[in-house]
């Protein structure tokens, strides 16, 4: 059974969870790495905790939120305009 979805712009979402509604926070072990869908607007480690805040995102539908947080393994991908890596 195939389902379509429809991009209509009244459904789609920025995502923020700060006061100030323009960056994402999150607060996790030093040791970790954290991945969002957009990028690093500031780090923060204190007690062993690391608190990243990142900017806010574009309009999108909610189905391609991307958070990751953990032991992570990365690869850097060479020759892309803006820095990317393989988790």
């Amino acid at each position: 059974m195939v389902k379509k979805c429809f991009f209509i712009a009244v459904f789609l979402l920025s995502f923020s969870t700060a006061a100030s509604a323009n960056i994402t926070l999150f607060t996790f072990a030093e040791a970790h790495t954290a991945i969002f869908n957009t990028p690093v607007e500031r780090e923060t480690i204190h007690d062993g905790w690391k608190t990243i805040a990142y900017r806010k995102t574009r309009p999108m539908p909610s189905y391609l939120l991307a958070i990751a947080s953990g032991r992570l393994d990365s690869v850097p991908i060479p020759g892309m305009s803006i820095p990317g890596r393989l988790y």
